[in-house]
């Protein structure tokens, strides 16, 4: 027994410490070709954590309660990226879905119950129909689906992996991941080349640049205050969000790589591994052909691993709270004289 501990915990430090490089790699290339980066490692290793996480996930009936409740989320995301890539005027309807099916996922991960699920369709039904349209229902469906899921919630992995196993090596890799993020933000000289050529105009403007336009109003990075527009605009808080998203798309997947021996996604038949990999190199082809072509073919495909991913989310901030209250609710008692 305590061999096996010591082998586990070994193997832990060894993927921290692994982790740790693949932070700073990622915030060297970040700062070093922002948009670019992001635009490749979105293309080839997107579709690949994509296709393999949901296959990790059903065979965890998706962290939720009972066999069919991923239905629901499936169909959000059905729905939204339908009527996204049509162009149906959905707009007061769609950022409401999002933050429905995350609200959503709290009753799913935590409860078996008909009863609640049943109370919990009505909801989501007057929630979607009846809270108006605004922007901060744009905003929060918009920053779920992107630097929450990217940043927030592989920051939470991070840090319940480390209160979970006391790891020393995975809070210094949450310290580093919190870190790289801020200087990233906070250092802020400008390339000496542009960073933005005909491509990334053509390319990156269409699919991503309301998370950068958004992202500058609320760090007030932008000379244009809260009236800023142009995810491209030549100031250093421009290339510094970049540089931020793009370490945070990149670190995301290979974070999810990097922890194949824990999660062991690779272990399913060899039917599912040939069908994963000949639809992600046809991903890769089809971003080859004409890259907008490949946000449009993936689009729904990106949108549903993120509404799938919910439940595990709440899982882990829910875990995260028990976990710690429990150490700190240990350490008083701890520290609590005898008598």
């Amino acid at each position: 027994m305590k061999r096996d501990a010591a082998q586990a915990k070994r193997m832990t430090d060894q993927i921290n410490v692994l982790n740790i490089a693949l932070m700073l790699l990622s915030a060297l290339l970040a700062f070093a070709w922002p948009f670019y980066l992001f635009l490749i490692a979105y293309a080839v290793l997107g579709p690949l954590h994509y296709l393999t996480e949901i296959s990790w996930l059903h065979d965890r009936n998706y962290y939720t309660g009972r066999k069919h409740d991923a239905w629901l989320l499936i169909a959000v995301g059905v729905i939204f990226g339908a009527t996204t890539l049509a162009g149906v005027a959905l707009r007061s309807a769609m950022p409401n879905l999002i933050i429905a099916a995350f609200l959503s996922s709290i009753v799913l991960a935590e409860t078996r119950g008909w009863a609640p699920r049943i109370a919990l369709l009505i909801m989501v039904i007057l929630f979607v129909w009846l809270v108006p349209f605004s922007m901060s229902t744009v905003i929060s469906g918009l920053l779920l689906l992107t630097i929450v899921h990217v940043f927030v919630f592989t920051g939470c992995f991070i840090l319940f992996g480390s209160v979970k196993s006391a790891s020393r090596t995975g809070y210094l890799s949450f310290v580093v991941f919190l870190g790289l993020a801020w200087l990233l933000l906070a250092y802020r000289p400008m390339p000496g080349a542009g960073v933005a050529d005909e491509f990334v105009l053509t390319h990156y403007t269409g699919g991503f640049g309301d998370l950068n336009v958004l992202l500058l109003r609320f760090f007030h990075l932008s000379p244009a205050g809260n009236l800023a527009s142009d995810p491209f605009e030549f100031s250093s808080g421009a290339v510094a969000v970049m540089r931020f998203i793009a370490f945070a798309y990149l670190y995301h997947y290979l974070n999810w790589f990097s922890k194949t021996k824990i999660i062991r996604w690779h272990e399913v038949s060899r039917l599912r591994l040939a069908s994963v990999g000949g639809i992600w190199l046809l991903a890769i082809a089809g971003y080859l052909i004409d890259y907008n072509l490949g946000i449009k073919l993936l689009f729904t495909l990106s949108a549903l691993h993120v509404l799938l991913e919910f439940p595990l989310d709440v899982k882990t901030i829910g875990g995260l709270a028990t976990t710690s209250f429990q150490q700190v609710k240990s350490g008083i008692l701890a520290l609590k004289p005898a008598g």
